[in-house]
């Protein structure tokens, strides 16, 4: 299934099938005003309800994953209310943060090395 970019510089991606688009997510230098300190964002993330159960938001999670390697950075974050589904792809949890209006929100972290089972030196060569 072809990923589409939608928008480069808002770097929003798209997984189409035929014409129609199925699945997206964005990639954000930041999300949580509270948590500055980290970026890059795994954000948006929305499969169409006929699609799900095909893995498509996997496939859009290891997409984010692979731009982000291949931009440099170590690690992607996420924040979201759900337990347990991003802690199936690897995701670890590493605190909590507050969203705009002061609601409490989960942090996720992907870190790129460890599961992509490159170091860093291996991966500036």
């Amino acid at each position: 299934m072809p990923l589409i970019v939608i928008k480069p510089r808002a770097r929003f991606f798209a997984a189409v099938e035929g014409n129609r688009i199925v699945g997206s997510y964005a990639l954000l230098r930041s999300e949580l005003n509270s948590r500055q300190d980290l970026s890059p964002w795994f954000a948006c993330l929305y499969v169409n309800p006929d699609a799900r159960g095909r893995k498509i938001g996997e496939l859009l999670q290891h997409h984010a994953i692979q731009e982000t390697w291949e931009k440099g950075y170590s690690s992607l974050y996420l924040c979201t209310d759900l337990i347990g589904y991003y802690e199936r792809n690897q995701w670890v949890y590493i605190g909590k943060g507050y969203s705009l209006n002061d609601d409490e929100t989960r942090i996720y972290a992907y870190h790129m090395d460890k599961h992509l089972g490159k170091s860093e030196t291996e991966r500036t060569r």
